[in-house]
């Protein structure tokens, strides 16, 4: 486990060390231990990334979550010393405004203890980037209205590619020549114990994704809807900017209620 250095600031602020240690297992938790904050009355967090060398597109879609959490509890995040690397790495995902963004963390801390201003409309092009974690609030005002790519990827994600065991089982089958496992097999695809594994199997079937006699062997067999809507998510998933932005929606509907 990561050993997070912090610090904090304040009644209600506190500011995280990010450093070259910094992998997925460290985001995710990162992830817990801001809930955790927050839930203490601290929503105000500072990440300083001064020894963070570079992120991954999956470390950005979970400081979206991280952003969630702050909000959640009324507060904000707040990044500083941020390297080219990762400015680079932010701006390709297209959130260059979503992250708040300071040089030092004098400033940021010195933002923390400012009153909070009315907030301002998102402009327009970061509405998809600042609707991250809510894949299925997607509405179509007019019926007869044709959709964006947006809006079809998010209704894809909230109906079909639900969580990262989906895109993982879904990507496997589609790199493989035979398409056809066993329910253990896919358990160890997706990294799961048989239950959920047969969770997401039998979600995939309702879908039209795999067909299935006895919930024991799955084929994938993608039929009807279901080919378009992989091929949309095939799409944005090639894609950095909306990979960044799939990998939080994922995350984001992994911790809903069932």
């Amino acid at each position: 486990m990561v050993a997070h250095k912090i610090k904090p600031v304040g009644d209600d602020a506190t500011v995280i060390y990010l450093d070259e240690s910094y992998r997925r297992d460290a985001f995710v938790q990162l992830v817990g231990e801001v809930s955790a904050t927050v839930a203490k009355g601290r929503s105000n967090v500072i990440l300083n990334m001064k020894a963070l060398p570079g992120i991954t597109s999956e470390g950005i879609g979970l400081l979206v979550l991280v952003n969630d959490k702050c909000r959640e509890g009324g507060g904000k995040l707040v990044l500083c010393e941020v390297s080219q690397r990762v400015e680079h790495v932010i701006k390709l995902a297209g959130l260059t405004r979503f992250f708040e963004t300071l040089k030092t963390e004098e400033e940021s801390i010195k933002l923390m203890q400012k009153p909070e201003p009315a907030p301002a409309p998102a402009p327009a092009e970061e509405k998809p980037a600042a609707a991250a974690a809510s894949p299925a609030e997607v509405k179509v005002e007019e019926p007869g209205k044709e959709l964006t790519e947006e809006e079809k990827l998010r209704l894809v994600i909230a109906n079909t590619v639900k969580s990262r065991a989906h895109q993982r089982l879904i990507e496997s089958f589609e790199s493989r020549s035979f398409k056809t496992a066993s329910l253990d097999d896919i358990a160890e695809t997706i990294g799961s114990d048989r239950e959920q594994a047969l969770a997401a199997a039998q979600h995939l079937v309702e879908r039209n994704v795999m067909t299935t006699d006895d919930n024991e062997i799955f084929t994938f067999a993608p039929s009807g809807a279901a080919k378009d809507e992989l091929e949309t998510f095939r799409k944005a998933w090639g894609t950095p900017r909306f990979r960044t932005r799939i990998m939080a929606w994922l995350y984001s509907e992994e911790k809903k209620p069932r």
